[in-house]
């Protein structure tokens, strides 16, 4: 078991600089699209609601949190078009997303672009 653990903790150790590189190209990525605030908070929180449906163990849980995701990227698209965003770029968008969302939520010290009261408030909106 602490040889697995050992492994695990060099392998977190040679990829970090590759996943630092990968959220640094995502965050340049997400700012040179130049979002309002809204459709920056509706592709983070559907990015969280995702992350969150696959790592829940709840059934309706996951359902819940998808469906969440669902309507907050709906909530996304025609405001990613009126502000210039190709629909072919909406998936490399919301992937870049997923990646800047994964690393605050499971970085220490990292501190969340948005709380679980925003995005439920942006469910609403």
């Amino acid at each position: 078991m602490r040889r697995i653990l050992i492994a695990l903790a060099s392998l977190t150790l040679l990829t970090a600089p590759a996943l630092a590189d990968q959220v640094a190209d995502a965050k340049a990525a997400i700012a040179s699209a130049g979002l309002s605030k809204p459709v920056d908070k509706y592709l983070w929180c559907g990015a969280a609601f995702t992350i969150m449906a696959v790592v829940m163990d709840d059934p309706t849980q996951q359902k819940n949190a998808r469906d969440a995701a669902t309507v907050l990227f709906r909530m996304a698209s025609p405001l990613l078009v009126a502000e210039g965003v190709a629909e072919a770029d909406f998936s490399k968008l919301s992937g870049n997303y997923a990646i800047v969302v994964n690393s605050q939520l499971t970085t220490q010290g990292q501190t969340p672009d948005y709380t679980q009261e925003d995005c439920s408030a942006a469910l609403g909106a």
